[in-house]
Order: structure tokens, then sequence, then C-alpha cells
């Protein structure tokens, strides 16, 4: 296991949690400086997550025999459950509690589109999120798994270019196509090919030399990079190389970061990201009755986010991965009895 890699998703996602809080109770007029940056940078931890997502995908297939099917029950079993379950939880609230659940609405057919993984114009007005908004992402990460999983038939030291060139023409076609394939015409993606060039730094042993003085002045050159720059949304290049090299730090650090409880936090950080945005919405309506400070709201939703993330963790995403693997190693076990057989 690379335990960098938890503390990187831990880190992706509690950015996100603080970003989407400080939008809920602390807008329009956002005081503080920690609020101020939350506000303005934490939503790049989605960055990072394509950049963690692009370095895991090409990790997971190096040196082993992957096919297509079986590459995209994976991917699909390690995502699909945990966001349909969110998804459909969010459903029945905005229906029967309309006012609950801000920035969101509900439709039969973009209902169907947001459990497909299609991209679709939210019926509240806000442009092209899911049901469940912070879902926009997944869609994102189905088509680089649909891309990569056709670069498979390639030999492995092929599929980063295959891949990359695989995502430039997506971009292209889909903005010369318009509608909803606009959609995908966003330059965020190629932050996957980002994580997929860092995993052959690490691979070649380059990562790992770097001394860990360097790891720090990787850091701070990247939060420099993020408070110079204007806040300009998600960019491959001016948020995206940023995150890749606080993703090449932290990932440099890799044998002095053994704290069970963050490498915890990061294996429930898929939870935490479908969640948050629900524990937070519910937490709303009593901070505004009760009239409480905002840091004490913070002080709830962290326990109630965690433990939602957990629960989840246990109970959706970890039996079903379970079970997935158990089923391919039967397959397996069948083929190979079977081989064995006509011998």
């Amino acid at each position: 296991m690379i335990n960098a890699i938890q503390y990187l998703r831990a880190l992706a996602a509690w950015m996100v949690v603080l970003h989407h809080f400080v939008q809920l109770y602390c807008t329009p007029e956002v005081s503080g400086r920690i609020a101020s940056f939350f506000l303005h940078y934490g939503a790049y931890g989605v960055d990072l997550f394509f950049i963690i997502s692009g370095f895991v995908i090409y990790h997971s297939t190096s040196g082993k025999t992957v096919h297509f099917k079986q590459f995209m029950v994976q991917r699909m079993a390690r995502l699909a459950p945990a966001y349909w379950f969110y998804t459909l939880l969010i459903t029945a609230l905005v229906v029967n509690y309309e006012n609950l659940i801000p920035l969101t609405a509900f439709e039969p057919v973009f209902l169907l589109k947001s459990l497909l993984f299609l991209p679709a114009k939210n019926p509240s007005g806000i442009g092209f999120f899911p049901l469940l908004t912070v879902g926009w992402t997944l869609n994102y990460e189905m088509v680089f798994y649909l891309i990569f999983a056709f670069t498979l038939l390639f030999p492995f030291k092929f599929r980063l270019v295959a891949t990359t060139v695989g995502l430039l023409l997506l971009i292209f076609v889909t903005h010369k196509a318009g509608h909803d394939f606009l959609f995908y015409s966003n330059k965020i993606i190629l932050e996957f090919s980002l994580g997929m060039e860092i995993y052959c730094l690490w691979k070649r042993g380059w990562v790992q030399k770097i001394h860990y003085s360097m790891s720090i002045i990787l850091m701070i050159f990247a939060t420099l990079l993020f408070i110079i720059e204007q806040p300009i949304g998600h960019h491959c290049l001016r948020s995206g190389v940023p995150c890749a090299f606080i993703f090449i730090a932290v990932l440099s650090l890799n044998q002095r970061l053994n704290s069970t409880w963050i490498i915890t936090i990061g294996n429930w950080s898929y939870s935490t990201y479908l969640c948050h945005l629900l524990a937070l919405a519910l937490l709303r309506p009593i901070s505004l009755s009760l009239h409480l400070p905002h840091f004490f709201t913070l002080c709830l939703g962290f326990p109630l986010i965690l433990a939602v993330s957990y629960l989840s963790y246990s109970f959706i995403e970890k039996p079903m991965q379970n079970y997935i693997k158990t089923f391919q190693k039967q397959k397996e076990t069948i083929l190979k009895s079977k081989g064995l057989a006509s011998l």
C-alpha cells in the first residue's frame, strides 16, 4: 500500500468539505482569511482527486493482464453503489422536503441520467450538475475509465500516450458537438493524465529520491501558486499543476507517512465526498434556528461526516468491492479448472 495516496485522498476530501461548508454557512459575506481561502481554493481538492485517480488506475494495472470488461466491472463496483445510494437518498429528500437540499431538483429523466453518469443540466438551473451535485466529478471519472479501458488493448508503456490522445480527442469532438456534450470539453480531464505521468516518475524511482526538504519547498511553492493566481475555477494548468506539485511532494514522503487514523480517513474519502453535502444540509436548519456560531457548527459537522463516512464505507463500499473480488476469483478458478480438464 502507498500510504501517501490515502493521505492525499483525505486532504482532497476535506478540502472539498471545507469549501462547501463555507459556501453553505458563510456566504455571501465571508470574513476571515481561513474561510476565504477554503471558499476560493478548497474546490481544488477535486483537481487533486483527478490526479490521484490517474495515478491509481495506472498503478493498479501495471504488470497485470486486465481486460476491458474486468476493468469496467471493478470501477463500477467501486463508484456506483455508494453514489446510487446517496443519489436516491437525496432524491427522496428533495421530493418530500423541497427546501432542505439546496441547488438541486428532481425530474425522472434527469434522475436516470444522473444514475447513468451522463451529463445533464440540473432542473434547478445551476448547470451540468447531477441530482447529487458533487457527482459531476464522477461523470468525468467514468469517461476517463472508459477511455483507459480501451487502452488496455495496448502494451502498458503506450497507455499513457493513448489515454492522453483519447482525452484530447474527447475535448475536441465534444466541443464541436455542443449541447450536453460540451460538459466533456473541459480540460480538467487532462489532470488524469497528470496523475499517470506522476506514476511513471514513481515507477522509475525518481519521486522516491526527492529529499524531504525539497518536498516541503514544493508544497510551499504550490501554495504560493494558488495564492498568487486569482481563483479561476478548475484548470488543468493553473490548478492542476500546483496540485501535481503537492501530490509529488506528499508521495516523496511516503516512507514517513504512517498515521493509522489519517490512512483510515483516506479510505473513507469517497464516502466523505458523497455524504458531506447531505450532512451539512441537514445541519443547516438546526444551526440557523439555534443561531450557532459557524465554528461550533463545523465542530458538530466534522464527527457527523466522519461517522456517516465510516458507515458508508463499512456497509456499502467495502462489501461490494469484496463481493466483486470474490466473484472474479471464483470465475478465474472455474476457467482454470475447465482449461485443465480439456488437457
